[in-house]
């Protein structure tokens, strides 16, 4: 199983209705909470990494929208996306940006 693959009535593991962003802000803010430990180069290479991940959601002909949910053939579900998903990008926004802060490398 891979992160924001679900699990079906079946018992068989699939995306088939796409990988919402929470996948990605959660990779983001395990990522940050690693290196924010250890301090490896390899920690901060992951959470750079991350998000990369999350900014894919944000290449939309929409400036300032967001896609919610990415398929494993990597095209996106056309749909609105729900602005509980934002609440995630934020929160974990906000902890890169914390992050950074404290860092003081800023890149």
């Amino acid at each position: 199983m891979r992160c924001g693959d679900q699990r079906g009535a079946d018992r068989r593991v699939g995306s088939q209705s796409g990988r919402p962003p929470l996948a990605q802000t959660e990779r983001l803010k395990a990522a940050l909470a690693r290196y924010r430990r250890t301090g490896e180069d390899a920690e901060r290479a992951e959470t750079a990494a991350a998000y990369a991940g999350l900014l894919k959601y944000f290449e939309t002909p929409a400036r300032g929208a967001w896609r919610d949910k990415l398929k494993a053939d990597g095209s996106w579900i056309e749909e609105p996306a729900p602005g509980s998903s934002m609440y995630h990008i934020t929160c974990a926004l906000a902890e890169l940006m914390d992050a950074v802060e404290i860092d003081g490398r800023g890149s």
